[in-house]
């Protein structure tokens, strides 16, 4: 159970770093795009 909930842990750090990580990066993306003019803006 502890070990079950130690993974859980984990993989929820590991979430938060990547979401840390891409946030920014998928906001320059949309910027970008936004700013180019990408079909669907």
């Amino acid at each position: 159970m502890i070990a079950a909930t130690e993974m859980y842990l984990d993989a929820v750090r590991v979430i938060a770093a990547a979401t840390a990580t891409g946030e920014p990066i998928l906001t320059a993306v949309l910027t970008l795009g936004a700013a180019l003019g990408w079909p669907g803006e």
